[in-house]
């Protein structure tokens, strides 16, 4: 093993984190360097293994590019850090139930007289940010900050801090939350060689560290897609749908990351008590299953987006495509449109950068990294105004409708399961249910209802028509061009009562109005269409009181679910395997419109399977759309 002038002996492992055999607590004083020092500290970290709950995973996923160590008094106050140690000693430990790399090298501490000698430590494995995230930031402050660190490097490796979860303080002698590994004094030797005999003789420290990001994968069976037939023609010709899958990527998910894996009652409470946690886990699949204290891991934690609990009901809430001015509102997760599924969105000073989706549709699963996304629970059961399907991560599958047989996609319309090929079909539908629009006959002194195709428009409803009301981003309605057209008569509304010239001071009245007469068709534009998948995490179907389903007739019922049946949690691999898509998917109005599901959309008959990874696994979810 290579040594430096100071080392200090340390053993991290990946996704685990030390603990003391003793329920009796250390002297919980404060020991203060006497002279300046330096202490040296045996340190070994290794990442998980697999077996029926964890998988190793990929080489490139344990890669240790460099590590940053920081130091902590008793109070969690900043004391030093190291700079970034590129050398150690890896060893691979597949064998092992838990962990399946280990890094392990002689550490040093620098200190000063009088200052407080360590008694927790931290390591930033792979850190993208190696100044502002630890510079003297307590714990407290560290556990409040987010980033928009990148989730992965091909030249750094994976981003990765001490693994989170509830166990025994050795200097409290209580559970508490764990997110810096406790150093006891007799583990800071004064010497090199003590701190080198500490690792040959393997009675290193073991801190255990978990990657920032989760693995999602997907997969779909050979003979999963099944052409859809449910839809006629106007004259009743049968009509047949092949969708054609081009794209996917996890949707809705956080634009931030907390540096390490926080439990908060609140965004600015501090850390939540361990029996506040136990509470908050009553009656749910996870009540036994949240935290495993011997494998130093927790199976769930607050992402930012976990508190801000505003989600949007449609795609105009999220950016309205067909107002030039409009800008996106910043909603806590991230909704992809059509575009940037295809071709990633660009980083700025202030939002992080996605990566473009996948196109790889196989039986064996792609994966794709994600950052942890998990929802308050209130979010999820609020069926009544809210919007439960857009509130949790999920996975979005967009592609293309062709129709029978054609070799390329084109616009159509659905309402009711009736097919229009063109705009001009559809609007010659809606013409004719309309009855609010006449012109007025000199001659005949009489009004006629307008049916010339010059006046009209298939549109989605503008925001001055629409007003407060929610319209789903696949809906398009008739609206009128304009409150004049050229070569033709003036159009009046009847208002109830009485015929009313339109103008263009109540042009918007008017389209609403007209809107609300004739209802809506579903557009598919350019053939485009998405699936939307919410992604399960580990409490779902366990311990399910049978007075509160969470499915019914193929729907989810939100109403009943619980903390820990959606979301995507750090270090957990997710993979879901589309076994059948026979439903119809959603259209697309535009290839900029948001992807947020609607909670009143049709039915999705997706059989995926879902299983999460050590990495650790999510029991794989097989899905039928």
């Amino acid at each position: 093993m290579k040594q430096t002038k100071h080392l200090l002996g340390m053993a991290a492992a990946l996704l685990l984190a030390a603990s003391c055999s003793s329920d009796e607590p250390v002297d919980p004083k404060p020991q203060v360097a006497d002279k300046d020092q330096t202490r040296y500290l045996s340190v070994a970290i290794s990442s998980p293994a697999g077996t029926r709950a964890y998988e190793d995973g990929t080489a490139e996923e344990s890669q240790i590019d460099n590590i940053v160590f920081c130091f902590y008094d008793l109070g969690g106050n900043f004391i030093a850090k190291t700079t970034p140690i590129a050398d150690g000693n890896v060893t691979d430990d597949f064998n092992n139930d838990n962990t399946s790399r280990i890094w392990s090298k002689v550490v040093a501490v620098d200190l000063t007289q009088g200052q407080n000698l360590p008694a927790y430590v931290m390591a930033f494995v792979n850190p993208t940010d190696q100044t502002a995230i630890f510079d003297g930031l307590s714990l407290k402050e560290i556990e409040q900050k987010y980033i928009y660190t990148s989730l992965n490097s091909a030249e750094h490796g994976f981003p990765m801090s001490n693994s989170v979860y509830y166990g025994h303080n050795p200097f409290t002698g209580q559970t508490e939350k764990m997110m810096a590994t406790p150093v006891t004094n007799n583990q800071l030797y004064d010497s090199m060689d003590k701190a080198q005999s500490a690792i040959d003789n393997d009675e290193v420290l073991t801190i255990h560290v978990e990657r920032y990001s989760a693995k999602i994968g997907l997969s779909i069976a050979a003979d999963a897609i099944k052409d859809y037939e449910e839809l006629k023609t106007a004259d009743g010709t049968a009509v047949k749908l092949q969708f054609v899958p081009e794209y996917w990527r996890p949707n809705a998910v956080s634009k931030t990351s907390y540096q390490t894996k926080k439990f908060a009652l609140s965004e600015t409470e501090g850390v939540a008590a361990y029996k506040d946690v136990v509470d908050r886990f009553k009656n749910t699949g996870m009540a036994d299953s949240w935290n495993n204290e011997t494998d130093h891991r927790s199976f769930w934690g607050c992402s930012p987006s976990f508190y801000k609990n505003d989600y949007p009901n449609v795609s105009d809430d999220v950016l309205d495509v067909d107002d030039p001015d409009a800008v996106e509102t910043d909603y806590a997760v991230k909704y992809f449109s059509y575009n940037g599924i295809k071709n990633g969105v660009a980083g700025s000073a202030n939002a992080p950068a996605f990566d473009a989706g996948s196109d790889k549709f196989g039986t064996t699963p792609a994966y794709f990294y994600s950052r942890e996304t998990t929802t308050f629970i209130d979010a999820i059961n609020n069926v009544e105004t809210g919007n439960p399907v857009a509130s949790v991560a999920s996975v979005v599958i967009v592609g293309k409708y062709l129709v029978d047989d054609a070799t390329d996609a084109a616009t159509f319309y659905v309402d009711h399961n009736t097919y229009y090929p063109s705009e001009a079909e559809a609007a010659a539908a809606l013409i004719a249910r309309q009855n609010l629009l006449y012109t007025y006959n000199d001659a005949t002194n009489q009004y006629t209802k307008a049916t010339d195709a010059d006046y009209f428009n298939v549109e989605h409803p503008k925001a001055a028509v629409r007003g407060e009301t929610p319209v789903a981003g696949r809906y398009v309605t008739l609206q009128l061009k304009g409150a004049t057209a050229d070569g033709l008569p003036a159009l009046h509304f009847y208002d109830g009562t009485h015929y009313v010239a339109v103008d263009a001071t109540n042009l918007d009245e008017v389209n609403r109005r007209l809107w609300q007469n004739v209802h809506t068709m579903e557009v598919y534009n350019n053939g485009r269409a998405f699936f939307n998948i919410p992604i399960r995490h580990l409490g779902y179907g366990q311990n399910v009181d049978p007075t509160k389903p969470l499915e019914e007739d193929g729907s989810y019922m939100w109403e009943n679910m619980r903390r820990g049946d959606f979301g995507v949690v750090r270090n957990h691999v997710y993979t879901l395997n589309v076994r059948t898509i026979e439903g119809r998917a959603t259209g697309l109005r535009s290839d900029d419109q948001p992807i947020v599901p609607q909670k009143d959309a049709i039915n999705y008959y997706v059989s995926a399977k879902l299983n999460i990874l050590a990495w650790n696994i999510v029991p794989t979810q097989e899905v039928e759309l």
